[in-house]
């Protein structure tokens, strides 16, 4: 793992449709908190359409302190420095890893001067990697949404 990048565990989804599920499960693993993804999908209120993203909240019943909303690349990096990894909720068409322009969820590990690093759960192996400018258009179509879960003191 490069330095500066955070050390977080990558689980695939186990179904298309429970990307937000498998992101969370990865957070709370950074933090040595196991769970099943589908105890985390059930806590979600995950359906075969998906998760809505503000359901990340959920997770409060679990020890955690969740916020949720509108961020930017200078919070991201802030995050990061803090050793919180941030779930970050886009599109995928201007991923240059991804072929379809779906709604998604992915863990963001690192960033370098112009490179992106992410734990998808929708791949076998991680990290990926995406240009800055692509990552931040991706973002931008979902007004920059960002969760960022910590255990709660």
């Amino acid at each position: 793992m490069p330095n500066g990048w955070l050390n977080v565990p990558h689980f695939r989804q186990e179904f298309n449709y429970s990307c937000v599920a498998a992101c969370v499960r990865m957070v709370m693993a950074y933090y040595g908190h196991n769970e099943s993804e589908d105890n985390v999908r059930q806590l979600l209120g995950t359906k075969p359409r998906g998760t809505r993203a503000a359901n990340v909240t959920n997770i409060v019943q679990l020890g955690f302190d969740v916020r949720f909303g509108a961020s930017n690349l200078s919070q991201l990096q802030a995050t990061l420095a803090a050793n919180v990894p941030p779930i970050i909720f886009l599109l995928t068409g201007t991923l240059d890893y991804w072929e379809t322009n779906d709604a998604h969820a992915v863990v963001l590990i690192g960033i370098d001067a112009a490179t992106i690093h992410l734990n998808d759960p929708f791949f076998d192996t991680f990290s990926q990697q995406t240009p800055l400018a692509n990552f931040q258009q991706a973002w931008a179509t979902t007004g920059h949404l960002a969760a960022f879960i910590r255990p709660q003191s």
